[in-house]
């Protein structure tokens, strides 16, 4: 619902313009027992009922801190040019045009080099967990012993910090690699075979997950 349909045009004193929102889902009424409105008007509706909230709040933040410019990432508000505008139209009209939105066009780069570094920072303070995600890249799913179908696996940062055992007498001498590769020719052996296996599954895995890309592998082993 508008400011129009409330005043039938511009409410001048308190300098509201007629086609400004005054209140989402405003007109989601029923005639006779049946809706006036479509599902798709719901989903518009609510769509800009959270991007006006997003604009307000990002216009706040960057008066309180003394900001012209707030910028946003994120594949969702990249491939929406609704929520993009709606976003916009927020902000400025909240800050009076002082703060200005600028969107990222390369967000997922910019999330996965800023991810990068602040997990390097970390490195020697947190463990990391696989979870099981999906991904469009793979043609089909791999199942797991957990009943589940997965395309792909993520690497997660664990909230619990990596400690010594508990149990170990003096950790600082203590080495977790049981076997020298360098001295035992029998596990050596055995690992450089498992490697040289494991490479042609790679491959054959890549090539699968996405047939329409032209590869050029090259594999050489030395002993």
């Amino acid at each position: 619902m508008l400011v129009k349909d409330m005043y039938g045009g511009d409410y001048s004193s308190q300098g509201l313009p007629g086609d400004l929102i005054a209140a989402s889902f405003g007109k989601a009424v029923f005639y006779n027992g049946q809706p006036t409105f479509s599902e798709a008007d719901l989903a518009r509706s609510l769509l800009l009922t959270i991007s006006n909230d997003i604009g307000q709040i990002a216009s706040l933040y960057a008066t309180v801190h003394k900001m012209d410019r707030v910028y946003f990432g994120g594949y969702f508000l990249r491939n929406h040019p609704l929520s993009m505008h709606t976003i916009s139209y927020s902000i400025k009209y909240w800050s009076n045009g002082k703060v200005k939105p600028l969107f990222l066009r390369h967000e997922g780069y910019l999330g996965a080099i800023g991810a990068f570094l602040y997990g390097a920072e970390q490195s020697n303070e947190y463990s990391w967990l696989e979870n099981y995600a999906g991904s469009s890249g793979f043609k089909d799913s791999i199942s797991t012993n957990l009943g589940i179908k997965v395309a792909q696996l993520e690497i997660d940062q664990a909230e619990n910090a990596v400690t010594f055992c508990p149990l170990l007498k003096d950790p600082a001498s203590y080495n977790p690699d049981t076997t020298d590769l360098a001295q035992d020719k029998e596990a050596r052996d055995y690992w450089l075979q498992c490697f040289e296996e494991s490479v042609d599954k790679f491959v054959a895995r890549t090539i699968h997950s996405q047939p329409s890309e032209k590869y050029n592998f090259f594999w050489q082993s030395k002993c």
